[in-house]
């Protein structure tokens, strides 16, 4: 069940050809050549004041709040419709004025991450720097990182050409993509990926073979591009890696993640313990679906037979009840994203696959962007990005630069919501309906916290071995990718080309490396957290907002406090998988019942 809710951008600019894009882009230019006249120079200097630093760093974010704006609405109307030449071109035009609008500006980083300790410490307790202290410890961080003035500007001015068209290239690559699954009725539909990947939860098993035939099939004829794009993204990665002096390719991603890297390897190495609960969970959706053997395309096949349509006014129902049971501050804010038109919802060709929460800004909101086909997975996607869009809420009352955490902090609140709406669902629901969201959640919990552990090991495989070995073939990322999939799934499924060839379709790899262990901290994290929540009851709540409200403007770490939470302690994170494994059991005990009814 499809629907035409799409967003309204007016908030941002009234159209492409609206006179304020280019003012903007203008005005911001000419704030950026003030910035450097009025700063260059005296950040770097014995007589640095508190006074002169807040200055400038208050100028900088509003300068970046203020410039961002054209470029966040041509991405939003670029991944509404990528096959838009039109669209296209705003965006590369935007983005070559973003770059050009960063040249005069590359002195400040450098220049504050070079003040001398013995300068700046001292400022640090002057009240107009307290907001920034850890703000300027992380942008200190880079120091071992950063090249002279003249070497950061060119390689920014060379990013239009290099990787950054290689990403838009890939991306554009995926969204123009055709499948044609052969279905059993005899039609050969065109479909997007979207579209073709939601019929991986038909009930009917050779429509989802068709499906994954598709894919495959689509995914071959574009495997040599995309491999070679990856390849050189690799290398791209590993030059920049080298003259920075990063000793290992995920360094850049603990950096950017303000997590150290024991922590990462603590929660995907706990991960990685439990993927047999993966294996258990998927025998016993084979015993249910009555299968001699589970193939990959079988992963979300629905346990009933008759899958539920709920249209896009039924979740929004489903989304705001759940999200006002928890607090009612979640549910107004949630809120507005429906009443204002802030959501665009309905799949459409060239329409970028996936979803996502485009974040605002302390003078603006969030955007929400999803495929919604009525089915139930696609009601928790909802969940999930208004979890992002109500976290975004809340921290708006941060400065720009603390306004956001890390990615890892980042996914907690949509996990949450997710949980949210899980529950709602699972009060009064009969035995079959249950049976099915339990093994949503299960299969939604497999793929966010285990499947991503599998990607994070891959990248860490691959980025090593394009260093050590040269460039790859798609057989030799394929190969080490079934393996990934096959130390999660154990003997419980069947691997075909349809996962096998699944890694030139997740754009993470291409776009943003080492992005995926964020969504293993994060839905661990949040599912803990939600069982806090059960515990302490209605106290927690005020508790939570808190730490959404707190936005990025200390380490995961220290937000963690907020809510009593060590991330250092294996025991919390063994207590994420707690909780999946209790869904397991639960899943267990009512197939076992209905098979004795």
């Amino acid at each position: 069940m499809e629907t035409t809710v799409a967003w309204d951008l007016s908030d941002l600019f009234d159209g492409p050809d609206d006179p304020r894009i280019e003012a903007t882009l203008v005005r911001t230019r000419e704030r950026a050549d003030a910035f450097a006249r009025d700063y260059q120079g005296k950040i770097d200097s014995p007589d640095l004041t508190a006074k002169r630093l807040a200055s400038a760093i208050r100028e900088y974010e509003q300068l970046w709040s203020e410039g961002g704006k054209p470029g966040m609405y041509a991405r939003l109307r670029f991944s509404a419709d990528n096959s838009d030449p039109a669209r296209g071109a705003l965006m590369a035009r935007v983005q070559e004025e973003t770059t050009r609008l960063s040249l005069p500006l590359v002195f400040y980083r450098l220049e504050l991450a070079r003040v001398a300790d013995e300068i700046l410490t001292p400022l640090l307790d002057d009240p107009l720097l307290i907001p920034y202290r850890y703000y300027i410890h992380t942008l200190r961080l880079e120091r071992p990182h950063q090249l002279s003035e003249i070497e950061e500007t060119l390689l920014s001015r060379f990013s239009d050409t290099g990787s950054s068209a290689f990403v838009r290239l890939s991306g554009e690559i995926r969204a123009a993509t055709r499948f044609h699954p052969a279905l059993p009725d005899g039609t050969v539909p065109e479909l997007n990926l979207s579209q073709n990947g939601a019929l991986y939860s038909s009930p009917d098993r050779e429509v989802r073979k068709a499906a994954a035939e598709a894919f495959a099939v689509g995914a071959k004829a574009n495997l040599k591009t995309l491999t070679f794009i990856l390849n050189t993204l690799l290398q791209d990665k590993a030059v920049s890696d080298e003259i920075r002096h990063y000793e290992i390719p995920e360094a850049t991603g603990f950096e950017r993640d303000e997590l150290p890297g024991a922590t990462v390897e603590l929660v995907t190495g706990i991960t990685a313990e439990h993927y047999p609960l993966a294996a258990r969970y998927y025998a016993l959706k084979k015993q249910q679906l009555g299968y001699e053997t589970l193939k990959d395309y079988d992963l979300s096949a629905p346990l009933s037979q008759t899958v539920e349509e709920i249209s896009f006014e039924s979740a929004q129902e489903i989304v705001l009840d759940s999200f006002g049971s928890f607090s009612p501050e979640m549910r107004e804010l949630a809120a507005e994203f429906f009443d204002k038109h802030w959501i665009d919802a309905a799949p459409r060709p060239g329409k970028q696959g996936g979803a996502y929460c485009n974040g605002g800004t302390p003078d603006s909101h969030a955007y929400v962007f999803l495929n919604y086909l009525g089915k139930m997975p696609h009601v928790m996607t909802l969940a999930h990005e208004l979890g992002h869009g109500v976290h975004g809420s809340l921290s708006r009352g941060q400065t720009y630069f603390n306004m956001y955490g890390t990615l890892p902090m980042a996914e907690v609140a949509s996990t949450f919501g997710e949980m949210l709406v899980f529950d709602r669902l699972q009060t009064g629901a009969c035995d079959e309906t249950k049976l099915a969201l339990l093994g949503d959640k299960i299969e939604g919990a497999i793929g966010t916290i285990m499947s991503t552990t599998g990607r994070y090991r891959l990248e860490k495989i691959i980025h090593r071995q394009r260093r050590s070995e040269g460039e790859m073939t798609s057989d030799q990322i394929s190969d080490h990718w079934q393996g990934e999939m096959a130390a999660l799934y154990g003997d419980s499924v069947e691997i075909t080309d349809r996962l096998r060839l699944a890694w030139s379709y997740i754009p993470h790899f291409v776009n943003s490396p080492f992005y995926s262990y964020p969504y293993t901290f994060g839905e661990l994290f949040a599912l803990a957290l939600y069982q806090k929540s059960k515990d302490e009851g209605p106290s927690f709540a005020e508790k939570y907002l808190n730490l959404l409200r707190a936005g990025g403007k200390d380490s995961p770490h220290v937000l963690a406090r907020l809510v009593d939470v060590d991330l250092n302690d294996p025991d919390f994170w063994r207590g994420g998988f707690q909780v999946v494994e209790s869904l397991i059991d639960s899943f267990e005990a009512l197939a076992q019942a209905a098979k004795r009814g």
